[in-house]
């Protein structure tokens, strides 16, 4: 918002818990106005069941029927997010990693005394557990170097 300050914004907030975030999907939904959704919650997904990784879905699928692009952070630290919890491996984030979002790689504005633009250090990355490589995807292959 504060690189369009002009730009028309609705903003929507729920409490810290991870239904809430359907929830607030499914209102985002129902508000004509709205044609673009930013999403900086993440959280990589073994800490997820699958029960709500599939309503998540329903309620990211419905937004891209009713003509709403969802933009979502890839994770502070990339696909190294599940670290702090004690998992090892190489996870990408939800709702990142969904397949009706767009997951992108975070940014931080400064708007003064210039304007400036830095990607962060770790963003994006990783491998999602529950989605498939897309079609485009296909045949291109991974390489992890430690």
């Amino acid at each position: 918002m504060s690189a369009t300050p002009k730009a028309d914004t609705a903003v929507y907030e729920t409490g810290n818990n991870l239904a809430h975030g359907i929830d607030m999907l499914n209102a985002i939904r129902a508000n004509a106005a709205v044609h673009e959704i930013s999403d900086s919650w993440g959280i990589c997904e073994p800490v997820l069941p699958a029960s709500l990784i599939q309503a998540e879905n329903t309620a990211l699928e419905l937004n891209a029927v009713a003509g709403k692009s969802v933009f979502v952070a890839t994770g502070d630290s990339g696909s190294s997010d599940c670290k702090p919890l004690g998992l090892a491996g190489l996870f990408t984030d939800d709702p990142a990693s969904q397949p009706f979002a767009t997951g992108v790689g975070g940014t931080k504005l400064t708007v003064r005394p210039a304007r400036a633009e830095n990607a962060w250090k770790y963003g994006g990355g990783g491998i999602s557990r529950w989605w498939p490589k897309p079609q485009y995807q296909a045949g291109k292959t991974l390489v992890i170097a430690n």
